[in-house]
């Protein structure tokens, strides 16, 4: 059985993305069969930054046997009304 676990972010939030999957997976014992208590990680970004996710995860988390971690990486753009309400509820924060 696959546990879910679904995130929504910018590149804002990649170094707290990394910092989170990285808790999970050091307090989740994950054992037994392929797709038993497999963790999947289904992670939507914005448009043009697929591969920059996928990178990065790949980087950090590298060691993972693939049996019991999957990470999954979609785009995805709003629809005009939902754009406009995260606009007006979720100001982007600046860089700096």
């Amino acid at each position: 059985m696959y546990v879910d676990i679904a995130l929504s972010l910018n590149r804002t939030l990649q170094v707290p993305l990394l910092v989170v999957i990285n808790s999970i997976l050091s307090n989740t014992h994950t054992a037994g069969e392929p797709g038993d208590n497999t963790l999947r990680f289904n992670i939507v970004v914005p448009e043009g930054d697929h591969i920059f996710f996928t990178n990065k995860i790949q980087a950090a988390f590298s060691t993972y046997d693939a049996n019991t971690v999957v990470f999954r990486v979609k785009e995805f753009t709003p629809p005009t009304f939902l754009r406009h309400y995260l606009d007006s509820k979720f100001k982007e924060k600046s860089p700096e």
